[in-house]
């Protein structure tokens, strides 16, 4: 297994590597995207954060966040939604 924060940083890691190294994986920097389903979709979300954070002169942003399902709020059982 792998517990937080392990998966979290792969994660950055890897979407950092994508964006830093666009050039070689011929990718159009303007269109890209986070996603998840689920327990992806709060790592897409934290994944966005982080990069918006981290180094925002030095790190294009991305276009979309693609967040299916995503855990926002766990604390509060009482929403209409649960």
């Amino acid at each position: 297994e792998n517990p937080y924060p392990i998966p979290f940083d792969d994660c950055v890691k890897a979407t950092w590597h994508i964006l830093h190294n666009y050039q070689t994986y011929d990718i159009d920097i303007n269109r890209v995207a986070v996603a998840g389903d689920g327990s992806g979709a709060n790592l897409a979300a934290a994944v966005a954060l982080r990069l918006s954070e981290e180094d925002p002169e030095h790190t294009p942003p991305l276009k979309l966040q693609v967040l299916i399902q995503p855990t926002l709020q766990a604390f509060n059982f009482d929403t209409p939604s649960y």
